[in-house]
């Protein structure tokens, strides 16, 4: 079994434990999951899916964008509260990552494969935010502890021979999808909602489903 590093996270110096709890009441799950979806546009992926996993009770945005993240934003950027950007799209407003998942969950379960490696990191709100738990996977040895509640996903994703890319997994704090008890009522919204947003990006051949 080859030993694998553990990483280290850049200190955020903003108050996000304080601008989370400012952002639990005002942004939807939809606007959420619209939030994942622009950085992945503005990485340049060719791949967007997004999962409303019953089973495993969680929403899953998965994207090929930037041919993954590259350690040093991984560690860095990724997990700060907010980030100016030099040029304002509009989109991402959040800066990179996204970092306004307290409206669904109090945890943000990331995993990115690039060309150095793949690395894993699980920032938790109800624990210091400072002090996110991350490490290098190996494929090929079991995945640590804290991540084998979706092991059934993340072995999908590891397995994916196209590339690549970054998966976000976000548990969901109670049964209800947003504000829909039901996960088909709240997929039929989320469709909507993204046709609206995203369908100058869609081509011909592409639809939501």
């Amino acid at each position: 079994m080859r030993k694998t590093k553990k990483l280290r996270f850049c200190a955020d110096r903003v108050d996000a434990e304080g601008v989370h709890r400012s952002l639990k009441y005002s942004t939807t799950p939809i606007k959420y999951l619209q939030e994942l979806t622009d950085n992945s546009i503005e990485h340049n992926s060719t791949k967007i899916q997004v999962t409303l996993d019953e089973c495993a009770n969680c929403y899953i945005v998965e994207d090929n964008g930037a041919d993954g993240i590259p350690l040093e934003i991984f560690t860095g950027r990724y997990h700060k509260m907010y980030a100016i950007k030099k040029d304002r799209t509009g989109l991402g407003f959040f800066g990179v990552g996204s970092m306004a998942f307290k409206c669904i969950s109090d945890t943000r379960i990331a995993i990115t494969k690039n060309n150095d490696g793949v690395y894993y990191s699980i920032w938790n709100t109800k624990n210091s935010m400072r002090d996110p738990e991350g490490s290098e996977i190996n494929p090929s040895d079991p995945l640590p502890k804290s991540l084998m509640r979706y092991e059934r996903e993340i072995t999908r994703f590891l397995k994916i021979e196209e590339g690549n890319g970054t998966m976000v997994i976000i548990p969901k704090n109670d049964e209800n999808w947003g504000e829909h008890n039901s996960s088909i009522t709240f997929k039929n919204e989320l469709i909507t909602a993204f046709e609206n947003r995203y369908q100058h990006c869609l081509s011909l051949k592409q639809s939501l489903s």
